[in-house]
């Protein structure tokens, strides 16, 4: 069976880079959700985070955060469990600045921006916020010489990805990946950038795909999303958007890609379609202009 592949940009959070070919930045991180690395150095998710004399939110106050500055560099995480808005973390051990020295205090991991993009003076922060009515609550802080200059909360999407673990009705465990990655306009005109969000989880009948944030004057002007679900050698289905760069398309024009296979009951045969939409990129809008449409019986072993 053939799927709908999403390729992804795997680059060291270190890397120096420019705009690619197609607008890439190749800052992104992966991994775990909101799990910290020890020995790197974090931007508090917040301009003022608490750190704590001991691994309690009952604990003295040691220090806060007075700005996006202060970074803070993980030296142990704990076994010790910590759940805030429902969203499942760890405490960490930590050092952080404070007179020109650094200090040590614990912080929950939740407090620590793990999902971030770089490019010059720029800095984007992506926070999962809480977890709430079945679903997770996203923000994306951007920075500007460390001053927020731009904020945007959102939910990646209906099908969302991460899911709390069954027997545990209370703490919001995230599961797959969390991806970011940063582009150019891409061929739409009043748009200086877009911001690309991937979540995921390898597993069947779950939703795998992408939001995008259309960004004008640090501000998100529209959100789209891709993505797909699949069951393997039972069914496939989903859509994807293609930009006017990624093809040297016609400006200001986008298609998206409607996509669906699934297996028949006699087991040797399956049914395809495929749509194919057009929209014209105007006043911050998609609006319709065109679609095509087919559909065929194929035979099940080809896909």
């Amino acid at each position: 069976m053939k799927f709908l592949l999403f390729l992804f940009l795997f680059i060291s959070l270190n890397a120096s880079a420019q705009y690619g070919e197609k607008g890439l930045i190749t800052y992104t991180t992966i991994g775990d959700i909101g799990k910290p690395e020890i020995g790197n150095y974090y931007l508090p998710a917040y301009k003022e985070v608490a750190v704590y004399s001991a691994p309690s939110i009952k604990s003295k106050t040691s220090y806060k955060t007075k700005s996006f500055k202060d970074s803070l560099k993980v030296l142990e995480i704990l076994n010790t469990q910590v759940v805030l808005k429902k969203v499942y973390g760890n405490w960490c051990k930590v050092s952080f600045p404070f007179n020109g020295k650094r200090f040590i205090g614990y912080v929950p991991s939740q407090f620590l921006a793990t999902n971030y993009l770089n490019h010059k003076d720029m800095r984007y922060l992506l926070l999962v916020d809480k977890y709430a009515n079945n679903l997770f609550l996203l923000n994306l802080k951007i920075l500007k010489n460390f001053q927020m200059v731009g904020f945007y909360a959102f939910n990646p999407s209906s099908s969302y990805s991460y899911n709390p673990i069954e027997s545990d009705t209370i703490n919001a465990a995230m599961t797959g990946y969390l991806d970011m990655a940063l582009f150019n306009n891409k061929g739409l005109d009043s748009i200086d950038n877009i911001i690309r969000i991937t979540t995921g989880i390898d597993a069947c009948g779950y939703w795998n795909g992408s939001q995008y944030l259309l960004l004008k004057n640090y501000k998100v002007k529209t959100q789209i999303e891709d993505g797909g679900v699949a069951d393997a050698d039972v069914f496939s289905d989903g859509y994807e958007i293609t930009f006017p760069i990624d093809t040297l398309g016609q400006p200001n024009y986008i298609l998206k890609n409607y996509y669906h296979w699934e297996r028949n009951e006699d087991d040797t045969t399956a049914n395809t379609s495929e749509a194919k939409v057009k929209f014209k990129w105007q006043n911050y809008q998609f609006i319709k202009t065109d679609s095509t449409y087919s559909s065929k019986k194929v035979n099940a072993l080809d896909y």
